[in-house]
């Protein structure tokens, strides 16, 4: 059986220590962790440091893809209704406004695989 490591020993490891792993997800543009002015980021601060290191690590890896792949959340909405076939669905585009990253990431990543393998097999 693999030894697995903890959350608190990848967060030791990777940033070495919670706060600096907190530090690094409010260094991430502010848009992507929902807090727009300085008020709300203290909150934002506080709030990490009360939630689970596994909770972080998976903020952490989200925001990393989201800002690598496509900048801001708003490329990826425009990303996934063209995907979709639906770039002129406002109502559509504001439903997927309040849906979290990771949800919209997981549904870009599966349609991108539908589309290759649909590509692939024509």
């Amino acid at each position: 059986m693999l030894n697995k490591k903890s959350p608190l020993s990848i967060v030791k490891e990777k940033f070495g220590s919670k706060e600096a792993l907190v530090e690094a997800l409010l260094g991430f543009p502010q848009k992507l962790h929902g807090s727009d002015d300085s008020k709300d980021k203290d909150a934002q601060r506080k709030t990490f440091l009360h939630a689970a290191n596994s909770k972080l690590l998976v903020l952490h890896k989200t925001f990393q893809a989201v800002q690598t792949q496509f900048g801001s959340k708003e490329k990826m909405v425009e990303k996934l209704l063209s995907l979709m076939g639906r770039i002129k669905d406002e109502d559509f585009r504001k439903k997927l406004y309040t849906k979290s990253l990771g949800q919209l990431l997981d549904k870009v990543s599966s349609l991108s695989k539908k589309v290759r393998q649909a590509s692939k097999s024509a």
